[in-house]
Protein backbone atom coordinates (compact mmCIF):
# COMPACT_ATOMS: atom_id res chain seq x y z
CA UNK A 1 0.00 0.00 0.00
CA UNK A 2 1.32 3.43 -0.97
CA UNK A 3 0.86 6.34 1.44
CA UNK A 4 -1.52 9.15 0.45
CA UNK A 5 -2.56 7.20 -2.64
CA UNK A 6 -5.52 7.08 -4.98
CA UNK A 7 -6.41 4.64 -7.73
CA UNK A 8 -6.50 5.94 -11.31
CA UNK A 9 -7.69 4.52 -14.62
CA UNK A 10 -5.56 5.13 -17.74
CA UNK A 11 -7.39 4.60 -21.04
CA UNK A 12 -4.82 3.66 -23.67
CA UNK A 13 -4.27 4.02 -27.41
CA UNK A 14 -3.56 1.10 -29.77
CA UNK A 15 -0.48 -0.46 -28.13
CA UNK A 16 -1.07 -1.29 -24.45
CA UNK A 17 2.50 -2.52 -23.94
CA UNK A 18 3.94 0.75 -25.17
CA UNK A 19 1.43 2.72 -23.11
CA UNK A 20 1.97 0.93 -19.79
CA UNK A 21 5.75 1.10 -20.14
CA UNK A 22 5.56 4.80 -20.95
CA UNK A 23 3.46 5.46 -17.83
CA UNK A 24 5.78 3.46 -15.58
CA UNK A 25 8.91 5.17 -16.97
CA UNK A 26 7.30 8.61 -16.62
CA UNK A 27 6.33 8.02 -12.98
CA UNK A 28 9.66 6.42 -12.02
CA UNK A 29 11.69 9.25 -13.56
CA UNK A 30 9.80 11.77 -11.42
CA UNK A 31 9.97 9.75 -8.22
CA UNK A 32 6.19 9.24 -8.07
CA UNK A 33 5.19 6.17 -6.02
CA UNK A 34 2.96 3.83 -8.00
CA UNK A 35 1.70 0.29 -8.26
CA UNK A 36 0.06 -1.37 -11.29
CA UNK A 37 -3.10 -3.11 -10.04
CA UNK A 38 -4.85 -4.14 -13.25
CA UNK A 39 -3.82 -4.49 -16.90
CA UNK A 40 -6.09 -4.90 -19.93
CA UNK A 41 -5.76 -4.01 -23.60
CA UNK A 42 -8.13 -1.05 -23.11
CA UNK A 43 -7.16 0.42 -19.73
CA UNK A 44 -4.87 0.09 -16.70
CA UNK A 45 -5.53 0.67 -13.02
CA UNK A 46 -2.64 2.30 -11.12
CA UNK A 47 -2.37 3.10 -7.44
CA UNK A 48 -0.45 6.40 -7.33
CA UNK A 49 0.52 8.85 -4.59
CA UNK A 50 0.69 12.65 -4.98
CA UNK A 51 -0.38 12.65 -8.61
CA UNK A 52 -1.58 15.40 -10.97
CA UNK A 53 -3.64 13.83 -13.81
CA UNK A 54 -4.14 17.09 -15.73
CA UNK A 55 -0.41 17.83 -15.87
CA UNK A 56 0.47 14.23 -16.68
CA UNK A 57 -1.95 13.90 -19.62
CA UNK A 58 -0.14 16.83 -21.28
CA UNK A 59 3.25 15.14 -20.88
CA UNK A 60 2.51 11.58 -22.03
CA UNK A 61 1.60 10.40 -25.50
CA UNK A 62 -0.03 6.97 -25.52
CA UNK A 63 -2.85 7.61 -23.03
CA UNK A 64 -6.25 8.95 -24.08
CA UNK A 65 -7.83 9.68 -20.69
CA UNK A 66 -6.97 9.56 -16.98
CA UNK A 67 -9.70 9.13 -14.40
CA UNK A 68 -9.84 8.78 -10.62
CA UNK A 69 -11.55 5.61 -9.38
CA UNK A 70 -14.89 6.03 -7.61
CA UNK A 71 -15.32 2.36 -6.84
CA UNK A 72 -15.63 -1.13 -8.28
CA UNK A 73 -18.29 -3.81 -8.64
CA UNK A 74 -18.15 -7.53 -9.36
CA UNK A 75 -18.31 -8.08 -13.11
CA UNK A 76 -20.71 -10.99 -12.70
CA UNK A 77 -23.33 -8.55 -11.38
CA UNK A 78 -22.90 -6.40 -14.49
CA UNK A 79 -23.17 -9.38 -16.82
CA UNK A 80 -26.36 -10.57 -15.13
CA UNK A 81 -27.93 -7.12 -14.97
CA UNK A 82 -27.09 -5.72 -18.40
CA UNK A 83 -27.09 -8.63 -20.84
CA UNK A 84 -28.47 -7.81 -24.26
CA UNK A 85 -30.93 -10.72 -23.85
CA UNK A 86 -32.48 -8.72 -20.95
CA UNK A 87 -32.42 -11.68 -18.54
CA UNK A 88 -31.16 -9.43 -15.84
CA UNK A 89 -31.48 -9.12 -12.07
CA UNK A 90 -33.57 -6.50 -10.30
CA UNK A 91 -32.43 -2.96 -11.23
CA UNK A 92 -33.05 -1.75 -7.68
CA UNK A 93 -30.53 -4.31 -6.42
CA UNK A 94 -27.91 -3.00 -8.85
CA UNK A 95 -28.64 0.56 -7.72
CA UNK A 96 -28.07 -0.46 -4.11
CA UNK A 97 -24.80 -2.22 -4.94
CA UNK A 98 -23.53 0.79 -6.88
CA UNK A 99 -24.62 3.32 -4.27
CA UNK A 100 -22.79 1.42 -1.53
CA UNK A 101 -19.64 0.82 -3.59
CA UNK A 102 -19.09 4.29 -5.10
CA UNK A 103 -17.29 6.94 -3.06
CA UNK A 104 -17.21 10.57 -4.17
CA UNK A 105 -13.91 12.20 -3.26
CA UNK A 106 -13.66 15.94 -2.57
CA UNK A 107 -11.79 16.31 -5.86
CA UNK A 108 -14.68 14.74 -7.80
CA UNK A 109 -17.33 16.77 -5.96
CA UNK A 110 -15.47 19.99 -6.69
CA UNK A 111 -15.01 18.95 -10.29
CA UNK A 112 -18.72 18.14 -10.71
CA UNK A 113 -20.33 20.94 -8.75
CA UNK A 114 -21.53 22.89 -11.79
CA UNK A 115 -21.88 19.93 -14.15
CA UNK A 116 -24.74 20.12 -16.63
CA UNK A 117 -24.36 16.56 -17.89
CA UNK A 118 -22.59 13.28 -17.19
CA UNK A 119 -21.09 11.44 -20.15
CA UNK A 120 -20.41 7.71 -19.89
CA UNK A 121 -17.73 5.72 -21.74
CA UNK A 122 -17.48 1.93 -21.40
CA UNK A 123 -14.25 0.00 -22.03
CA UNK A 124 -14.68 -3.74 -22.60
CA UNK A 125 -12.07 -6.31 -21.67
CA UNK A 126 -12.72 -8.66 -24.59
CA UNK A 127 -15.06 -9.42 -27.49
CA UNK A 128 -17.54 -11.26 -25.22
CA UNK A 129 -18.24 -8.02 -23.36
CA UNK A 130 -19.09 -6.29 -26.64
CA UNK A 131 -21.40 -9.10 -27.78
CA UNK A 132 -23.39 -9.66 -24.59
CA UNK A 133 -23.47 -6.46 -22.49
CA UNK A 134 -25.77 -3.53 -23.25
CA UNK A 135 -23.27 -0.68 -22.81
CA UNK A 136 -25.77 2.14 -23.14
CA UNK A 137 -28.10 0.70 -20.51
CA UNK A 138 -25.14 0.08 -18.20
CA UNK A 139 -23.98 3.66 -18.74
CA UNK A 140 -27.41 5.13 -18.05
CA UNK A 141 -27.84 3.20 -14.77
CA UNK A 142 -24.34 3.95 -13.46
CA UNK A 143 -24.63 7.58 -14.57
CA UNK A 144 -27.97 7.97 -12.85
CA UNK A 145 -26.60 6.56 -9.57
CA UNK A 146 -23.67 8.99 -9.68
CA UNK A 147 -25.97 11.89 -10.58
CA UNK A 148 -28.22 11.10 -7.60
CA UNK A 149 -25.26 10.81 -5.24
CA UNK A 150 -23.90 14.14 -6.42
CA UNK A 151 -27.26 15.84 -5.95
CA UNK A 152 -27.99 14.29 -2.57
CA UNK A 153 -24.53 13.95 -1.00
CA UNK A 154 -22.72 16.88 -2.61
CA UNK A 155 -25.59 19.35 -2.67
CA UNK A 156 -25.70 20.02 -6.42
CA UNK A 157 -28.36 22.52 -7.43
CA UNK A 158 -29.69 20.22 -10.14
CA UNK A 159 -29.29 16.63 -11.19
CA UNK A 160 -27.04 16.40 -14.29
CA UNK A 161 -28.41 14.71 -17.39
CA UNK A 162 -26.85 11.44 -18.61
CA UNK A 163 -25.13 11.25 -22.02
CA UNK A 164 -24.08 7.82 -23.36
CA UNK A 165 -22.28 6.94 -26.57
CA UNK A 166 -25.53 6.51 -28.51
CA UNK A 167 -26.23 10.23 -28.08
CA UNK A 168 -23.09 11.16 -30.03
CA UNK A 169 -23.11 11.29 -33.81
CA UNK A 170 -20.67 8.50 -34.57
CA UNK A 171 -20.86 4.71 -34.64
CA UNK A 172 -18.87 1.63 -33.74
CA UNK A 173 -17.62 2.42 -30.25
CA UNK A 174 -18.80 2.40 -26.65
CA UNK A 175 -16.31 5.16 -25.96
CA UNK A 176 -16.89 8.90 -26.01
CA UNK A 177 -13.76 9.78 -27.94
CA UNK A 178 -11.29 12.30 -26.49
CA UNK A 179 -12.06 14.79 -29.25
CA UNK A 180 -15.80 14.56 -28.44
CA UNK A 181 -15.11 14.69 -24.70
CA UNK A 182 -13.07 17.86 -25.10
CA UNK A 183 -15.68 19.38 -27.39
CA UNK A 184 -18.37 18.74 -24.78
CA UNK A 185 -16.05 20.10 -22.05
CA UNK A 186 -16.14 16.92 -19.95
CA UNK A 187 -12.76 17.84 -18.42
CA UNK A 188 -14.15 20.99 -16.80
CA UNK A 189 -17.80 22.07 -17.26
CA UNK A 190 -19.29 18.56 -17.44
CA UNK A 191 -18.43 15.15 -16.00
CA UNK A 192 -17.39 11.92 -17.76
CA UNK A 193 -17.63 8.48 -16.18
CA UNK A 194 -15.27 5.72 -17.32
CA UNK A 195 -16.45 2.13 -16.85
CA UNK A 196 -13.70 -0.47 -17.26
CA UNK A 197 -14.99 -4.03 -17.49
CA UNK A 198 -12.61 -6.53 -15.89
CA UNK A 199 -12.47 -10.28 -15.41
CA UNK A 200 -13.46 -10.29 -11.73
CA UNK A 201 -14.17 -6.64 -10.97
CA UNK A 202 -15.20 -3.66 -13.06
CA UNK A 203 -14.06 -0.14 -12.23
CA UNK A 204 -15.93 3.16 -12.32
CA UNK A 205 -13.91 6.37 -12.61
CA UNK A 206 -14.35 10.07 -13.30
CA UNK A 207 -12.22 11.63 -16.04
CA UNK A 208 -9.80 14.29 -14.79
CA UNK A 209 -7.49 14.49 -17.82
CA UNK A 210 -8.21 14.14 -21.56
CA UNK A 211 -5.66 13.89 -24.36
CA UNK A 212 -5.61 17.00 -26.53
CA UNK A 213 -5.52 15.38 -29.96
CA UNK A 214 -5.97 18.75 -31.67
CA UNK A 215 -2.68 19.87 -30.10
CA UNK A 216 -0.93 16.72 -31.33
CA UNK A 217 -2.31 17.36 -34.83
CA UNK A 218 -1.10 20.94 -34.65
CA UNK A 219 2.40 19.66 -33.94
CA UNK A 220 2.13 16.91 -36.55
CA UNK A 221 0.20 17.21 -39.78
CA UNK A 222 -0.09 21.00 -39.48
CA UNK A 223 3.59 21.73 -38.88
CA UNK A 224 4.98 24.31 -41.28
CA UNK A 225 8.03 22.46 -42.61
CA UNK A 226 8.74 19.11 -44.22
CA UNK A 227 10.91 18.38 -47.26
CA UNK A 228 9.09 17.91 -50.55
CA UNK A 229 8.14 14.28 -51.05
CA UNK A 230 8.73 13.50 -47.36
CA UNK A 231 7.30 10.00 -46.72
CA UNK A 232 8.66 9.24 -43.27
CA UNK A 233 6.29 9.92 -40.45
CA UNK A 234 6.13 9.62 -36.69
CA UNK A 235 3.07 10.84 -34.85
CA UNK A 236 3.85 13.39 -32.10
CA UNK A 237 2.05 11.30 -29.47
CA UNK A 238 4.26 8.33 -30.42
CA UNK A 239 7.38 10.47 -30.22
CA UNK A 240 6.25 11.71 -26.79
CA UNK A 241 6.00 8.11 -25.61
CA UNK A 242 9.54 7.33 -26.80
CA UNK A 243 10.86 10.37 -24.92
CA UNK A 244 9.17 9.16 -21.75
CA UNK A 245 10.51 5.63 -22.20
CA UNK A 246 14.00 7.14 -21.98
CA UNK A 247 13.26 8.46 -18.49
CA UNK A 248 14.12 12.02 -19.55
CA UNK A 249 12.50 14.75 -17.44
CA UNK A 250 12.60 18.52 -17.05
CA UNK A 251 16.17 19.86 -17.11
CA UNK A 252 17.69 16.73 -18.68
CA UNK A 253 19.61 16.87 -21.98
CA UNK A 254 18.40 14.66 -24.85
CA UNK A 255 19.89 13.92 -28.28
CA UNK A 256 18.20 12.57 -31.41
CA UNK A 257 21.05 11.60 -33.79
CA UNK A 258 18.62 10.88 -36.67
CA UNK A 259 16.32 13.82 -35.97
CA UNK A 260 14.62 14.11 -39.37
CA UNK A 261 12.11 16.99 -39.20
CA UNK A 262 12.29 17.17 -35.40
CA UNK A 263 9.25 15.30 -34.05
CA UNK A 264 11.07 13.67 -31.13
CA UNK A 265 12.87 16.91 -30.33
CA UNK A 266 9.70 19.00 -30.22
CA UNK A 267 7.96 16.57 -27.84
CA UNK A 268 11.02 16.57 -25.57
CA UNK A 269 11.12 20.37 -25.52
CA UNK A 270 7.48 20.52 -24.46
CA UNK A 271 8.36 18.36 -21.42
CA UNK A 272 11.01 20.87 -20.36
CA UNK A 273 13.93 18.83 -21.72
CA UNK A 274 16.99 20.43 -23.33
CA UNK A 275 17.51 19.07 -26.82
CA UNK A 276 20.16 18.50 -29.47
CA UNK A 277 19.63 17.01 -32.92
CA UNK A 278 21.77 15.63 -35.71
CA UNK A 279 20.82 14.57 -39.22
CA UNK A 280 22.93 13.87 -42.29
CA UNK A 281 20.36 15.54 -44.56
CA UNK A 282 20.67 19.36 -44.56
CA UNK A 283 17.14 19.77 -45.86
CA UNK A 284 15.84 17.80 -42.89
CA UNK A 285 17.95 19.84 -40.47
CA UNK A 286 16.57 23.08 -41.92
CA UNK A 287 13.01 21.74 -41.58
CA UNK A 288 13.69 20.57 -38.03
CA UNK A 289 15.00 24.00 -37.02
CA UNK A 290 11.96 25.71 -38.49
CA UNK A 291 9.57 23.29 -36.79
CA UNK A 292 11.26 23.81 -33.42
CA UNK A 293 11.06 27.59 -33.88
CA UNK A 294 7.36 27.18 -34.67
CA UNK A 295 6.83 25.09 -31.50
CA UNK A 296 8.79 27.60 -29.44
CA UNK A 297 6.65 30.47 -30.70
CA UNK A 298 3.32 28.63 -30.38
CA UNK A 299 4.02 27.53 -26.80
CA UNK A 300 5.96 30.60 -25.66
CA UNK A 301 9.18 28.69 -24.92
CA UNK A 302 11.63 31.38 -26.00
CA UNK A 303 13.98 29.01 -27.85
CA UNK A 304 16.07 30.89 -30.40
CA UNK A 305 19.37 29.02 -30.81
CA UNK A 306 18.23 26.11 -32.98
CA UNK A 307 21.14 26.54 -35.40
CA UNK A 308 23.56 25.46 -32.67
CA UNK A 309 21.37 22.73 -31.21
CA UNK A 310 20.33 21.03 -34.46
CA UNK A 311 23.23 20.35 -36.80
CA UNK A 312 24.10 18.58 -40.03
CA UNK A 313 26.19 15.56 -39.16
CA UNK A 314 26.71 11.81 -39.35
CA UNK A 315 25.34 9.69 -36.49
CA UNK A 316 28.33 7.38 -36.96
CA UNK A 317 30.62 10.24 -35.86
CA UNK A 318 28.79 11.60 -32.81
CA UNK A 319 31.93 11.62 -30.68
CA UNK A 320 33.38 14.22 -33.05
CA UNK A 321 30.54 16.63 -32.23
CA UNK A 322 29.91 15.91 -28.56
CA UNK A 323 32.07 15.09 -25.56
CA UNK A 324 31.94 11.85 -23.60
CA UNK A 325 29.02 11.43 -21.17
CA UNK A 326 27.16 14.51 -22.50
CA UNK A 327 23.54 13.30 -22.56
CA UNK A 328 20.92 12.11 -20.10
CA UNK A 329 18.91 10.41 -22.85
CA UNK A 330 19.17 9.47 -26.50
CA UNK A 331 15.96 8.79 -28.40
CA UNK A 332 15.99 8.09 -32.11
CA UNK A 333 14.53 6.36 -35.12
CA UNK A 334 17.32 5.70 -37.65
CA UNK A 335 16.68 5.04 -41.31
CA UNK A 336 14.36 2.00 -41.48
CA UNK A 337 14.99 1.14 -45.12
CA UNK A 338 13.14 1.98 -48.35
CA UNK A 339 9.39 2.52 -48.44
CA UNK A 340 7.67 -0.72 -49.44
CA UNK A 341 4.51 -0.83 -51.54
CA UNK A 342 4.07 -4.59 -51.29
CA UNK A 343 5.28 -7.44 -49.10
CA UNK A 344 8.87 -8.23 -50.21
CA UNK A 345 10.23 -11.66 -50.93
CA UNK A 346 12.22 -13.16 -48.08
CA UNK A 347 15.59 -12.65 -49.78
CA UNK A 348 14.75 -9.03 -50.62
CA UNK A 349 13.83 -8.32 -47.00
CA UNK A 350 17.02 -10.03 -45.87
CA UNK A 351 19.03 -7.83 -48.22
CA UNK A 352 17.45 -4.66 -46.81
CA UNK A 353 18.23 -5.77 -43.25
CA UNK A 354 21.84 -6.56 -44.16
CA UNK A 355 22.24 -3.14 -45.81
CA UNK A 356 21.03 -1.43 -42.60
CA UNK A 357 23.26 -3.49 -40.33
CA UNK A 358 26.40 -1.39 -40.78
CA UNK A 359 24.53 1.86 -40.00
CA UNK A 360 23.32 0.52 -36.65
CA UNK A 361 26.59 -1.26 -35.92
CA UNK A 362 28.62 1.93 -36.43
CA UNK A 363 26.17 4.18 -34.55
CA UNK A 364 25.71 2.17 -31.35
CA UNK A 365 29.28 2.61 -29.99
CA UNK A 366 29.04 6.35 -30.68
CA UNK A 367 25.80 6.58 -28.72
CA UNK A 368 27.31 4.57 -25.89
CA UNK A 369 30.28 6.94 -25.69
CA UNK A 370 28.33 10.21 -25.41
CA UNK A 371 25.48 9.07 -23.10
CA UNK A 372 26.01 9.34 -19.35
CA UNK A 373 26.45 6.19 -17.22
CA UNK A 374 23.18 4.73 -15.96
CA UNK A 375 21.13 6.60 -18.56
CA UNK A 376 18.84 5.20 -21.24
CA UNK A 377 18.80 5.14 -25.02
CA UNK A 378 15.60 4.32 -26.91
CA UNK A 379 16.36 3.12 -30.44
CA UNK A 380 13.90 2.00 -33.12
CA UNK A 381 14.77 -1.04 -35.21
CA UNK A 382 12.82 -2.08 -38.35
CA UNK A 383 10.95 -5.37 -38.52
CA UNK A 384 10.10 -6.20 -42.14
CA UNK A 385 7.20 -8.50 -43.04
CA UNK A 386 8.46 -10.72 -45.84
CA UNK A 387 6.81 -13.49 -47.82
CA UNK A 388 8.24 -15.93 -45.28
CA UNK A 389 7.84 -14.20 -41.92
CA UNK A 390 9.32 -11.07 -40.34
CA UNK A 391 13.00 -10.14 -40.35
CA UNK A 392 14.83 -7.66 -38.12
CA UNK A 393 18.27 -6.72 -36.88
CA UNK A 394 19.60 -8.32 -33.72
CA UNK A 395 20.14 -4.97 -32.06
CA UNK A 396 20.58 -6.50 -28.61
CA UNK A 397 23.60 -8.52 -29.73
CA UNK A 398 25.14 -5.50 -31.48
CA UNK A 399 24.73 -3.30 -28.41
CA UNK A 400 26.16 -5.80 -25.93
CA UNK A 401 29.29 -6.12 -28.05
CA UNK A 402 30.08 -2.50 -27.14
CA UNK A 403 29.01 -2.95 -23.49
CA UNK A 404 25.71 -1.22 -24.07
CA UNK A 405 23.30 -3.13 -21.83
CA UNK A 406 19.88 -4.30 -22.99
CA UNK A 407 16.95 -3.38 -20.78
CA UNK A 408 13.78 -4.09 -22.75
CA UNK A 409 12.25 -4.36 -26.21
CA UNK A 410 8.77 -4.75 -27.66
CA UNK A 411 7.18 -4.59 -31.07
CA UNK A 412 4.81 -1.88 -32.27
CA UNK A 413 3.02 -3.68 -35.06
CA UNK A 414 0.02 -2.53 -37.10
CA UNK A 415 -1.86 -4.91 -39.45
CA UNK A 416 -1.44 -2.74 -42.55
CA UNK A 417 2.24 -1.92 -42.05
CA UNK A 418 4.94 -3.80 -43.97
CA UNK A 419 7.66 -2.34 -41.75
CA UNK A 420 6.95 -2.38 -38.02
CA UNK A 421 8.85 -0.60 -35.26
CA UNK A 422 10.77 -2.64 -32.73
CA UNK A 423 11.35 -0.41 -29.70
CA UNK A 424 14.63 -1.16 -27.91
CA UNK A 425 15.74 0.32 -24.58
CA UNK A 426 19.41 0.17 -23.57
CA UNK A 427 21.47 1.74 -20.80
CA UNK A 428 25.11 2.55 -20.27
CA UNK A 429 26.32 0.58 -17.25
CA UNK A 430 27.85 2.14 -14.16
CA UNK A 431 26.94 -0.50 -11.63
CA UNK A 432 23.56 1.12 -10.94
CA UNK A 433 20.70 1.55 -13.40
CA UNK A 434 18.97 4.82 -12.53
CA UNK A 435 15.31 4.44 -11.56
Amino acid sequence: MIGNQCEYMFVVRKNPQLSVNEIISYLKARGIDHYLRNYTNEYFIFEIANFDPKKTIEQIGETLKIGIILGKIETDYIKKAFTIQKKRMNTEMIDEILESSLKLSKEVVKHAYDANSIGVSVYPRNIDDIQFIDFNELGEVVGDVVANKLKEDAGLKRKPSIVTAKNFKYKGSADIRPIDARREKFQNKNLELLIGLGKSFSYIAVTLGICDQDAFNKRGIYRPERPEGWIYGMAPNYAKALVNLSGAKKGDVLLDPFCGIGTILQEAVLNGIKIFGVDINKECVDASRQNLKYISKEYGLGWNNMDKRIIVGDARKLSEYFTEDSFDAIVTEPYLGPALKMRPKHNDAKRIINELKSLYKDTLPEINEIIRPGKRAVIINPSIKSSNGSLSLNLREMAERVNFKFLQSFLDERPHQLVSREINIFYKPNGVVEF
